[in-house]
This record gives C-alpha cells, sequence and structure tokens, in this order.
C-alpha cells in the first residue's frame, strides 16, 4: 500500500476525527498501541489512552487541559505542534484538513534534530561567552597603554623629537585600533547570545527621520576623512511609523553606512533614501559608489568574521557589523538584503514592519 510506503507514522481521519486509514507505523508508535490505533478509533480516545499511561510529560497533574488543549488543536484547517515523551522523544505533529472535513495527519520524531539544534545552541552560547571574557581581559591592558600613550604625547621630550612623537602617535593608533575591534567583539558577543533581547514599540515617523539623520550626522568624520559625501535624501519626506527599537535601527543604519564609507573610493557617495511601502513594510536604501562585493561572494556578506576578498586592504575591522545587523533585524521581525548598485558599488534595503 502507498500508506506503507510512507516513512512516518501516518493517518486519514473522517469529519469526526476517527481514523479511517493508516499505517504500521502509525499503529505501533507505542509499545502498547496496536490495539488502539486502528480504524474507527477517535482521536480523543487514543489521546485519554497515552495521557492515562503517561505517555505525556506535560500533562501531569493536568490531564483535562492537556486534552482540551490537543483537541482544539485540530480544529483549525492545519496543526502543526511538538509533543516529549516521557521516555525523551520528541515528536513533531502535522495535519492538514480534507476537503469531506477529515484531514491527514503526519508524525515525524525529531528527537535527534533537536538535540543537534540544543547543542548547537550551547556551542554558540559558549563562543559567546569566551569572547565576552577575552575582550574584557584584553580591554584593561588596552586601556593602560592608551593612558600611557596620551601622556607621552604631551611630553615635551616627546613633542620635540619628531622620531619619539612619530613612534608614540604609531602606540596610540595601533591601540585605539586594538580597542575598537574588542569592542566590536564585545557588541557581537552581547547581541549573539542567546539571552538578548530588545523591546519593539511604535516609532513614529519624524522621530524615524532623526534616527537616520543621526545615523549620517555620526559618520560625517570618518567620510570626511576618507573624501566620501553622505546624502541623506529622506530629509522633508513624511516618513511611515514603524515598529522597532531605535538602538537596533541606529546599530543596523551606522553598520551599514559605515561599511559603506569605508569600502567606498575617494571622492564617492553613500546615499540614503526612502523606497516606499511593500508588503507590509517601510524600505529604505543605502547605496554607495564603493568597490562593490564580488557577485560570487555576496551569499557570505552576513557571516560574522567574513570580510571577503576585502581583507586584503587597508580596511581596518572584522567583519562581524552585518552580522550584527542581521541579528537585530531579526529580532524586529525586519529584513536586510542586498544587491550590486546601480551602476556599480553596493546597495543594501533595509526594511521594518509598518505600525498599524
Amino acid at each position: 500500500m502507498a500508506l506503507e510506503s510512507f516513512p512516518e507514522p501516518l493517518a486519514i481521519y473522517d469529519p469526526e476525527d476517527r481514523i479511517i486509514i493508516c499505517n504500521d507505523r502509525f499503529t505501533n508508535q507505542f509499545d502498547w498501541s496496536a490495539p488502539y490505533f486502528i480504524p474507527g478509533a477517535s482521536f480523543e480516545e487514543t489521546l485519554r489512552e497515552a495521557v492515562q499511561r503517561r505517555e505525556y510529560p506535560a500533562a501531569f497533574e493536568r490531564e483535562e487541559a492537556y486534552i482540551r488543549e490537543r483537541l482544539d488543536q485540530r480544529t483549525n484547517k492545519s496543526f502543526d505542534y511538538e509533543s516529549y515523551k516521557a521516555d525523551g522523544q520528541i515528536f513533531r505533529h502535522l495535519g492538514r484538513r480534507l476537503a469531506n472535513g477529515g484531514h491527514i495527519a503526519v508524525r515525524i520524531d525529531i528527537t535527534e534534530l533537536k538535540s543537534a539544534q540544543q547543542n548547537a545552541e550551547a556551542a554558540s552560547e559558549a563562543k559567546s561567552m569566551f569572547l565576552a571574557a577575552m575582550s574584557h581581559e584584553l580591554r584593561t591592558p588596552l586601556n593602560a597603554v592608551m593612558g600611557f600613550g596620551q601622556i607621552l604625547s604631551h611630553s615635551t621630550v616627546i613633542t620635540s623629537d619628531e622620531r619619539l612623537s612619530e613612534r608614540v602617535n604609531y602606540i596610540l593608533k595601533g591601540s585605539r585600533s586594538m580597542l575598537a575591534i574588542v569592542e566590536q567583539t564585545l557588541n557581537y558577543a552581547n547581541v549573539m547570545g542567546s539571552n538578548y533581547q530588545i523591546s519593539c514599540s511604535e516609532i513614529g515617523g519624524e522621530r524615524l527621520g532623526m534616527l537616520i539623520e543621526n545615523s549620517c550626522i555620526n559618520k560625517e568624520v570618518l567620510a570626511h576623512e576618507l573624501d566620501v559625501s553622505i546624502a541623506n535624501q529622506c530629509h522633508d519626506i513624511s516618513l511611515p511609523n514603524v515598529v522597532g527599537a531605535e538602538l537596533a535601527i541606529n546599530n543596523i543604519l551606522g553598520s551599514i553606512i559605515y561599511n559603506e564609507i569605508k569600502y567606498n573610493v575617494e571622492g564617492g557617495d553613500v546615499t540614503i533614501n526612502f523606497a516606499g511601502v511593500t508588503d507590509g513594510l517601510a524600505c529604505f536604501e543605502v547605496c554607495d559608489t564603493g568597490i562593490g562585493i564580488p557577485s560570487d561572494a555576496t551569499d557570505k556578506i552576513f557571516e560574522p568574521f567574513e570580510r571577503l576578498s576585502l581583507a586584503t586592504g587597508d580596511t581596518e575591522g572584522i567583519g562581524v557589523g552585518l552580522s550584527i545587523a542581521r541579528r537585530l533585524k531579526d529580532l524586529m521581525n525586519g529584513e536586510i538584503t542586498y544587491q550590486h548598485g546601480p551602476g556599480g558599488g553596493s546597495s543594501f534595503r533595509i526594511s521594518l514592519p509598518i505600525a498599524h
């Protein structure tokens, strides 16, 4: 039979939620279930038997409430939920209503998948804790180096000797760069931690415009140093209200504008504009006239510590800004996409949910 070739427990129910037909995997899903999981048996009957036999810890001391919750889930056109057995197995239950009012149901063992997911999350958390601890340990001696470097830079003995002054300035520049890397690493470890959360609320269009303007202003010194112009074309435009977190929006805009300045060309431009509303999202584009990203590497730009072929240049950084931006947009239910800019360079589209 076709049902027997299906690799997972499968059953078809009638409109009264009674089994019409099922495969052997469904009938024998418990060591006691063969006499119960048969055509004609109702879902409620089989569920009560499983609960009575204490198969589901979530039902302990609240049997009727648990049964009602499971029955309510099956009243929808489709359902998708997980159950945890007393022996440690985890199952995913999928169902879809049929034209006759019945439905088809599948039960998938996801125990190994869940275990792998938990191990991956634990490894990621351990990595974040290590990065945070390492960064804190590095910050103290770096601050000491910078402090003594600044004292030396004001010493008449140093300032009167061009060679010594140049070397002290080299120490200060190197320590500032290293401290910036430490700060980036700390920020990455914090944002990527499993316990990191943000509080989203409605942000008015006028306030959103101020956030964009402030992000541009904060990067003007860097842009001036590298002879890059920033053009904020969101001025005097009525922007929609969105749902998000101001700090996260600042972080995302700051990271993208920073990259588009640093990887630009002398005399280049960075432009921010409002691209309208699409599918309930307010869309903003940040475009540059820089060196762009190779087409065969665009799928890696949001990966942490990934600087692609650009890592061979003089540009400082560890390549975590865009991975942080991706994490923050996920927490705000937003989107960030990349495409090659018109006429060269890069173009990032940032999309935020519209407030209703």
